[in-house]
């Protein structure tokens, strides 16, 4: 069963602008200094752990891996194949950052970690996980599971499918054409959910804001958790399914059988629309529990 869980630690009161759309063109990267290509076989993951610079991680129809990095003349880049997964280190007495942009198999999972690391990934079939601390990243077209995770720069996810997790700390995650068990979450970021047709949805900031621009699937539950300072006004309108709130502010009419009811909490400052067809509609109060049947 579909389950729309959305956890709203605060309600958006004025549109934010939508992001710009990423650029069509991959970066460009500067001169290289290293090109080294290994063959792979199916099985293997790509590891690399950089800690200042850019990765561009793109595909292509060979079973190898190239790898192009552009460093510095003190620094040697290591490339090794092994029975299960391909390594690239750096080694020498440099410091600097190093910008690689690698071309993979579809296939391949790829796992990228640093401090001060910008990523891009686009057309990774594989399992995807990118980490970083003082960076964005920016994750296109996968259809393995998606880990994006910053602290302190944009988490974009366009057009992935299957599991996605996509966090940040203090920097805006958006997710936009995306499907699947999706996870979104920021502590002082906004959180943008564009064109997600999600089997399940749980989206939570603490300081930011909470953008659902979207279609929620016809046999669909949406469950809402909302602080109980909240104040908003609520437009519910379900056709074949049910409504229960789990505070006690009074319905402007019946919601049976598609009519729409507004209900408000406060002084109704903020403006939530929620419809369902099939589907039960649920406001929580915060920390109560999910029905048992929500798939999570």
């Amino acid at each position: 069963m579909f389950a729309a869980t959305a956890v709203v630690a605060a309600l958006l009161v004025t549109p934010l602008q939508p992001p710009a759309a990423p650029s069509a063109e991959r970066p460009q990267l500067g001169t290289t200094q290293t090109d080294r290509t290994v063959d792979v076989t199916r099985g293997m993951r790509l590891t690399l752990d950089n800690q200042a610079g850019e990765i561009v991680v793109r595909t292509w129809d060979r079973d190898a891996v190239r790898v192009q990095a552009r460093h510095s003349s003190r620094l040697q880049i290591d490339v090794r194949a092994g029975d299960r997964s391909v390594q690239i280190r750096r080694r020498g007495n440099g410091r600097g950052s190093v910008d690689y942009e690698l071309s993979v198999p579809a296939w391949m999972p790829v796992r990228l970690s640093g401090t001060y690391l910008f990523a891009t990934l686009d057309g990774v079939q594989g399992e995807v996980s990118a980490e970083t601390v003082q960076g964005d990243i920016a994750v296109r077209s996968s259809s393995g599971q998606t880990v994006a995770r910053s602290v302190e720069g944009r988490v974009t996810v366009d057009g992935a499918k299957g599991r996605i997790e996509a966090r940040s700390v203090d920097g805006d995650v958006l997710l936009t054409g995306c499907a699947g068990d999706i996870v979104a979450e920021s502590t002082d970021g906004n959180i943008r959910v564009t064109q997600c047709p999600a089997t399940s949805l749980d989206v939570s900031t603490i300081d930011g804001d909470i953008i659902f621009d979207g279609a929620v699937a016809r046999d669909g539950n949406v469950y809402l958790r909302v602080p109980e300072d909240t104040s908003a006004t609520f437009a519910i309108r379900t056709y074949e399914g049910r409504f229960t709130s789990s505070y006690a502010a009074p319905l402007s009419g019946d919601y049976k059988r598609g009519r729409r009811v507004t209900f408000t909490l406060g002084a109704g400052g903020a403006a939530v629309e929620i419809e369902a067809f099939d589907g039960r509609i649920q406001i929580l109060k915060p920390g109560e529990a999910l029905p048992a049947d929500v798939k999570r």
